[in-house]
């Protein structure tokens, strides 16, 4: 396994062409063993695409074809034609394996024997999980998209390619309704105003059960003459269903007919599963996706707008937190949670507060050792806690690593975190991979479901939302469906407040 590097997720104008391009190498390869010079397929116009995938994960194999078939069709028939390339980033487990997949594709390929551009590759673009398709600048190495596997499937004529994402504000429609028909111009509505946008459906049972808990959390924080503003972003079968369903809600929607912004905004914030409540501030930035955590943990709004504070404890809020930064994570050993937030306080207090005023990619929860999330975490990174006494270990999911060092019991002090975290932010610290062969590890949920397995055909994958499938190392939050490399189906979390932590299609590297 390739050590993986730790990196904050790129952003359109955020990068040089040497820090990305560069990881191409000179020369890729294609599928009959000939070489192609990386300096033909860059320059001003070109765009490329990074497809990461492996021939072992059945998500892949299923988007491979649709893949290739846009392209043959994009190189032969768009006025942009030329400007395209694709690059295979191979996750298969060997060269026999990566060349009998590459003969299924048109395109180019980083040469397999490269692991270390593929791993550097892959956490630069945080790629938690394959298929993923990933467009950059030809010229500049930016980032344009990442969510290119969507525009695909949405756009296969690629009439708005690159795909370039737009902005919240100009996603929206020009007006929103409420629950009696009545229009409401949607700039007026939002602007300069907290917003929680609720993905959800009436025929969705979870939803049925959250929307009352959302609507007396948004008439309270309306009372408290708080900044906000709610908008229902319906997966309705039907209009008359849509309809319906606003009508048990006090806060405004996105009219029914607006399919097309309503996939933007799902592609957007990534919704996988609904409910989902995601939470902007005034200037459309996010703050949460778990917004459904946030408002159940506290539906009185004592912590609106709910940021995440430099230090936390770990709950179904924060836990997804884990997904999203590197992780400084604290198991306490204490009698009960006064207590172990207090020693949590007075070793990670401080450096988490500096840390956060530094603007550093680092977040910082604790847990109490025994609590079911809190092991299920452990058992997961594969770490072991002392008998007695604390452990401090960090992960980076989204790079796909964790840190060999860890601080236990008597050696976890403030000057110990501090010096921990100095040392990790210095490069000093040695990283592991988070590949391992797969199986649905740490699964808790907060309602007794646990691991309920089913049976679904692989080609019928599919989060309850209409989402997408793929294989990874992930902590996920309702309705999600994995495969295993032998395209046998688990479904995890679909219940009201459920987590779980997955490692979905069997693979030794993702």
């Amino acid at each position: 396994m390739s050590a993986c590097k730790v990196d904050t997720k790129p952003a359109a104008g955020a990068n040089t062409a040497a820090s990305t391009l560069s990881l191409l190498g000179k020369t890729l390869v294609t599928k009959d063993g000939s070489s192609v010079e990386v300096s033909a397929i860059t320059g001003a116009s070109k765009v490329i695409g990074l497809y990461f995938s492996a021939h072992w994960c059945p998500p892949c194999r299923g988007f491979t074809p649709k893949l290739a078939e846009f392209y043959t069709a994009f190189k032969k028939g768009h006025a942009r034609g030329g400007d395209l390339e694709i690059v295979f980033v191979s996750s298969d487990r060997n060269e026999e394996a990566f060349k009998e997949y590459m003969g299924e594709m048109p395109w180019v390929a980083l040469p397999f024997a490269d692991r270390d551009a593929k791993a550097a590759l892959s956490a630069k673009f945080k790629v938690q999980g394959i298929p993923t398709f990933v467009l950059i600048d030809g010229a500049t190495g930016d980032l344009i998209t990442d969510k290119a596997r969507d525009d695909v499937m949405v756009d296969p004529q690629g009439a708005d390619f690159p795909w370039a994402p737009k902005p919240f504000s100009e996603l929206m429609p020009a007006t929103l309704v409420d629950a009696k028909g009545a229009a409401h111009d949607t700039k007026q509505a939002l602007s300069g105003k907290v917003k929680l946008l609720y993905f959800s459906a009436h025929w969705c049972p979870p939803c049925r059960k959250f929307t009352p808990v959302l609507g007396e959390s948004y008439k309270a924080l309306k009372a408290a003459g708080k900044n906000v503003e709610a908008v229902f972003v319906s997966s309705d079968r039907d209009e008359d269903q849509f309809k319906e369903y606003l009508g048990e809600m006090p806060f405004l929607a996105l009219p029914f007919a607006e399919r097309k912004a309503k996939g933007a905004l799902s592609n957007m914030f990534e919704v996988d599963g609904i409910p989902t409540l995601v939470i902007l501030d005034e200037n459309d930035k996010v703050i949460t996706t778990n917004g459904r955590a946030a408002v159940a943990a506290d539906p009185q709004g004592a912590n609106f707008p709910w940021r995440l504070k430099p230090l936390e404890p770990l709950n179904d809020y924060t836990v997804q937190s884990i997904n999203e930064k590197p992780t400084l994570f604290m198991v306490v050993d204490a009698a009960d949670d006064a207590a172990a937030a207090a020693r949590a306080e007075a070793v990670l207090g401080s450096v988490a507060k500096s840390s956060s005023e530094s603007g550093a990619d680092l977040i910082f929860l604790w847990g109490r050792k025994g609590v079911e999330l809190v092991e299920s975490i452990v058992d997961f990174l594969s770490v072991d806690t002392p008998a007695s006494g604390d452990l401090l270990t960090l992960v980076n999911i989204p790079g796909q690593c964790k840190i060999k060092e860890t601080l236990e019991g008597a050696a976890v002090s403030a000057d110990a975190a501090a010096t921990f975290v100095s040392d990790y932010t210095a490069g000093k610290l040695t990283k592991a991979g988070l590949g391992r062969e797969c199986q649905e590890v740490g699964v808790g949920m907060s309602d007794g479901w646990s691991g309920r397995k089913c049976t679904r055909a692989a080609g019928e994958l599919g989060s309850v939302d209409g989402g997408k499938e793929a294989c990874g190392v992930h902590m996920l939050r309702g309705g999600v469906w994995h495969s295993n490399d032998q395209g046998q189906v688990s479904l995890q979390g679909v219940h009201s407040w459920g987590w779980a932590i997955v490692c979905s299609c069997a693979s030794s590297e993702t």
